[in-house]
């Protein structure tokens, strides 16, 4: 009788949670599963770069990250501002902090950099 009561007491105790914690309901742990395959395949395939402590460094000293980027990708002002379709004035005068782009500048140069928004923009 003591363990009818037990099992029953348990029972009760968890009607009142969450389904996916009862494991009634597969399919949210089956799509956290899955999500949590994905961010690890993500996190170990080669898509990540190193960067090497030189990079960090001087985005540390607070010099323009799209110059060091630029720079440590080996491109000229040059192939920058034509792949980005803007003047190398514009783009100097950006590295040098004179002029701020738009957002859609940014995009692109993001994109000639190989690097993302929040590298450009980031705080």
């Amino acid at each position: 009788m003591k363990h009818e009561e037990n099992t029953m007491e348990n029972s009760v105790s968890m009607t009142g949670l969450d389904p996916r914690l009862r494991g009634d309901d597969t399919r949210g742990s089956a799509s956290e599963e899955l999500s949590d395959i994905q961010d690890y395949k993500k996190a170990m395939s080669d898509e990540t770069e190193d960067i090497p402590l030189a990079v960090v460094d001087r985005l540390l000293q607070g010099e323009n990250p799209l110059k060091v980027w630029r720079e440590y990708r080996h491109l000229t002002q040059q192939k920058v501002a034509l792949t980005a379709g803007i003047s190398v004035p514009f783009l100097c005068q950006i590295e040098t902090y004179k002029r701020e782009p738009s957002l859609k500048v940014y995009r692109k140069l993001a994109s000639v950099l190989k690097v993302s928004l929040d590298v450009l923009v980031g705080e």
